[in-house]
């Protein structure tokens, strides 16, 4: 692999996967997230996604970060405003399905203890 490119959540992955895949071609790059992923292959240059640093061999690497207090308010607005799976697709399913609701607002989002195990693990 070329390059290894991390990236936390509500990080701005996806416009960069695009980047990606405008210079690499879109064959060539591999993506993993949470939820799902596409195997490496001889054609693979670029893995993208959500993983720990150093998951694949590359020889280049690059993390994607955020301010934490604007990557939480993206995280509430896109969890807001996105419609849940139909079933649980990780352990922010219920707070998922309570914000698209409107049952919950900001204030009780950040203190959600579903959203502190996320936010720790990604």
């Amino acid at each position: 692999l070329q390059l290894e490119s991390t990236h936390v959540p509500k990080t701005a992955g996806i416009s960069f996967l695009s980047v990606l895949r405008h210079w690499y071609g879109e064959q060539h790059v591999g993506v993993q997230t949470r939820v799902h992923g596409t195997a490496v292959n001889f054609r693979t240059q670029v893995m993208h996604g959500h993983f720990p640093a150093g998951t694949f061999r590359a020889r280049q690497r690059v993390v994607w970060l955020r301010d934490p207090a604007w990557r939480l308010i993206s995280h509430y607005h896109y969890l807001r405003y996105q419609q849940p799976p139909g079933s649980a697709a990780n352990d922010e399913y219920e707070l998922h399905c309570r914000l698209w609701a409107g049952q919950m607002e900001l204030d009780e989002f950040v203190r959600a203890p579903e959203l502190q195990r996320s936010q720790a693990a990604s």
